[in-house]
C-alpha cells in the first residue's frame, strides 16, 4: 500500500449499513388550517433518513417543526413539490401546519 491510501479493511469497528428492501410511502394532511397535526409513528432506520414532500397539489405552503407550536408558528415552509431529508428516530417527532384546510405531505421511509 503507497502512503495516502486507503482501504475499507482499514476501517476497524464500523458496521456498514446495508441496502434496504422496503419503504412506506403515504400522505399526512391538516385537516384545519393553523391547527398542527403530528406525523404518524414511523420508525426510521439507523443510518437512513425519511424525505418529507409538500403534495405537488397543494395550493399552497405547508410547514413543519419538532413541535406544535413550531409548525404552527410557520418557522420552515415547504412549498408544494418541495422536499427535505428527514434523518431522526420516527416521523412522529415531527409535526405539520399548512395554509389551507386538507393540504399537507408525502412521506417515504425505507424499512
Amino acid at each position: 500500500m503507497a502512503e495516502g491510501d486507503f482501504y475499507i479493511s482499514q476501517l476497524k469497528g464500523i458496521t456498514p449499513i446495508t441496502n434496504r428492501s422496503a419503504f412506506i410511502v403515504d400522505v399526512k394532511s391538516v385537516t384545519t388550517a393553523g391547527t398542527a397535526v403530528r406525523l404518524p409513528d414511523v420508525k426510521i432506520p439507523d443510518g437512513f433518513f425519511a424525505i418529507i414532500m409538500a403534495r405537488p397539489d397543494n395550493n399552497d405552503s405547508v410547514y413543519i417543526g419538532q413541535t406544535k407550536a413550531i409548525a404552527e408558528a410557520h418557522l420552515f415552509e415547504l412549498q408544494p413539490g418541495d422536499s427535505v431529508p428527514y434523518p431522526y428516530t420516527n416521523l412522529n417527532l415531527a409535526w405539520i401546519d399548512a395554509d389551507n384546510d386538507g393540504e399537507g405531505i408525502s412521506f417515504w421511509v425505507p424499512q
